[in-house]
């Protein structure tokens, strides 16, 4: 292969990996954007199941069991937010680097 040959090829497979990582990070992106915009599954906290446990050496009532299990739900339910959140931050950074060296590249492998 000549040096002009094995230069275009490796613009063309850059290229390629690029559009790739574009193509997933759209998709991390979107995926997560529709997570977020749809509401959460309401599933309420499971049913209280045996005996309340002992916090500090004493039985809770079934009252802030009940209440703890609430808190979790939330903080579960939070958490899930957030990773999507960061899920769509990661498309985001993923298509704003690799979409300027998908375009460089193309430009550079087209001019030959």
């Amino acid at each position: 292969m000549d040096k002009e040959r094995l230069k275009s090829l490796y613009f063309y497979a850059v290229s390629f990996v690029c559009l790739m990582l574009i193509i997933g990070g759209l998709i991390s992106f979107f995926f997560n954007l529709t997570d977020l915009m749809l509401p959460p599954v309401s599933t309420p906290p499971p049913p209280l199941v045996g005996e309340p446990p002992e916090i500090n050496g004493r039985k809770i009532t079934e009252e802030e069991w009940r209440k703890q299990q609430e808190e979790q739900h939330k903080w579960e339910q939070e958490q899930e937010r957030r990773r999507n959140m960061r899920g769509m931050i990661y498309g985001a950074i993923v298509v704003g680097v690799a979409t300027p060296l998908y375009v460089y590249h193309w430009r550079r492998a087209r001019q030959g």
